[in-house]
């Protein structure tokens, strides 16, 4: 597991819902898929789109409403 799939701790997450962005856990979650998963989507250029602060993927909750429209 890299640091970037480590889940994040509390603050993390607080402070990141707070500005509008959803953390890589999150969306695997939501997805029911493993952070590995993800992680391979986001290398490959598939998934929805994000943004990398730090080893963090973080998601707008925007960028998953339009990509999760996209696949309908």
């Amino acid at each position: 597991m890299t640091p970037a799939d480590t889940p994040a701790p509390q603050p993390a997450r607080v402070l990141a819902e707070s500005m509008g962005y959803v953390l890589a856990d999150d969306v695997a979650a939501l997805a029911g898929v493993k952070l590995g998963t993800l992680a391979t989507w986001a290398r490959h250029g598939e998934g929805p789109p994000f943004v990398m602060f730090g080893r963090r993927r973080l998601y707008t909750r925007e960028g998953l409403r339009r990509y999760l429209a996209s696949i309908d």
